[in-house]
């Protein structure tokens, strides 16, 4: 889309719009081969984790069933935007973005499995126990370590970049 905005009353100048073609051409699609190794990885991991502790009878206490289909759309949503942040990033944010990518794709595996997400890990806390899974921990740990490389970032920008 072309705007025309008047520069005096005797001509007009023309401003390109930035569109999809833009976007396409800033993103890194070379880092997609790296996150699917990483998320084969941790989804390799923490499903053999899962199957090995159902099969010891160790995690049908912890077994974590989504009670409607918001928590499952929720997740994949996460794992979408954590990918497009993959790809438009600066790299300093991979490692924390790509293992937030191989968690949510080993829990969204997990669902499609057992139709419930395993959580083998329980630590006792406070009268009671919190279950969870090693993607969860990707998840967690690589929210972290965005937040981090983001400050970092932030923190780092030149002074006339936020005036």
């Amino acid at each position: 889309m072309v705007e025309a905005r008047p520069a005096d009353s005797r001509t007009m100048v023309a401003h390109a719009q930035p569109g999809l073609h833009s976007w396409s051409r800033r993103a890194h699609w070379r880092r997609l081969p790296l996150v699917a190794a990483v998320s084969a990885v941790v989804s390799t991991t923490d499903i053999a984790w899962k199957a090995a502790s159902i099969a010891a009878g160790h995690a049908a206490f912890g077994l974590d069933a989504p009670s409607s289909l918001l928590r499952p759309l929720a997740t994949l949503l996460v794992g979408a935007v954590a990918l497009t942040g993959v790809l438009l990033l600066p790299p300093l944010c991979l490692p924390g973005v790509s293992l937030v990518v191989g968690g949510v794709t080993s829990n969204v595996l997990s669902l499609a499995l057992w139709r419930a997400v395993p959580n083998p890990v329980g630590i006792h806390l406070a009268g009671g126990i919190l279950h969870f899974n090693l993607a969860d921990m990707c998840v967690w740990s690589g929210g972290l370590l965005f937040l981090v490389a983001t400050f970092w970032t932030i923190w780092r920008m030149p002074a006339e970049r936020f005036a």
